[in-house]
């Protein structure tokens, strides 16, 4: 199987981050995805919100979103996963970049 799409689902205090692959014309997770096909990820004191995810063309994730923390708006958040569904620690600090916003 061949990862065909990675789904992005943004819950207010965690992200939820899908991957699917077709076989036979079924869809359905792809478990080869961090063992079960799916990734949560949480950040900031009062969570974080996903905005947008993108799949390079070697195959790493790229997730882009914001953390939630008192008397703020947030910090931009960035986190990047290899193929096989685990942080990529070559990218940022484990795999994950935040920057301060404002």
């Amino acid at each position: 199987m061949k990862l065909l799409k990675v789904l992005l689902v943004s819950v207010f205090l965690q992200m939820l981050l899908l991957a699917v692959t077709a076989n036979a014309g079924e869809v359905v997770l792809d478990t080869t995805f961090n063992g079960n096909g799916y990734s949560v990820q949480s950040f900031g004191s009062m969570g974080s919100v996903a905005e947008s995810v993108a799949v390079a063309p070697d195959g790493k994730v790229l997730l882009g979103g914001w953390t939630i923390a008192p008397a703020v708006y947030g910090d931009f958040l960035a986190l990047r996963f290899l193929e096989s569904g685990s942080l990529d620690t070559s990218f940022g600090t484990g795999g994950i970049v935040t920057s301060h916003i404002g």
